[in-house]
């Protein structure tokens, strides 16, 4: 256990840091945390980074936060989102998040993973693969049935990593929706 002041941090097998209160890695340090109220800003901001890179989208502000605020809240119960955090000198630069979902036919958890993301400065250095190890980590260790994401389908490097780290296609479903898409047409426009 590694003490600072007013933190006091455990260590789990993959390295990831959790705090007893405000989780906040000392300065200088690097790695994977579950993240915490006080990362809300930095949420927020890979979040409309996200939103940008790949939807070519602005998230309204007011939306991002009230989503951040959701996940981050320790005080909601029940199926609730989750997200880890990798930090580089006391920012933090790529996060991961899953929305779980319950199985009525098999009384157990399925997870979805609906955001992972490194900022481009510091990609390729292993980040992701932590960040997806967290999460492999967590489903293994809570019995999860399966971990879901969704990958565009001309992206190659994405779906690579995710292979890589022991995801394969289930084409067993299609994902059909219904609503809109960032841009604000209905889907299947």
């Amino acid at each position: 256990m590694l003490q600072t002041a007013a933190l006091a941090y455990t260590a789990t097998a993959l390295g990831i840091l959790v705090c007893a209160r405000r989780q906040r890695r000392p300065a200088g340090k690097r790695g994977l945390r579950a993240a915490c109220r006080a990362d809300v800003d930095a949420v927020v901001a890979i979040n409309k980074a996200i939103a940008l890179e790949t939807e070519s989208c602005e998230l309204p502000a007011a939306g991002a936060r009230r989503g951040a605020e959701f996940m981050l809240d320790d005080a909601v119960a029940g199926l609730r989102p989750r997200c880890w955090v990798w930090e580089e000198c006391g920012r933090v630069v790529g996060m991961i998040c899953i929305s779980p979902e319950w199985s009525d036919w098999w009384g157990c958890e399925y997870w979805w993973i609906p955001t992972i993301y490194v900022e481009p400065a510091h990609r390729r250095k292993g980040i992701a693969t932590a960040l997806l190890g967290a999460v492999k980590e967590a489903a293994d260790r809570e019995r999860v049935q399966t971990v879901n994401l969704r990958v565009e389908r001309d992206n190659a490097t994405a779906q690579a990593l995710y292979r890589r780290v022991g995801f394969a296609v289930d084409d067993s479903h299609l994902v059909m929706a219904y609503g809109r898409t960032p841009s604000g047409a209905a889907v299947g426009e």
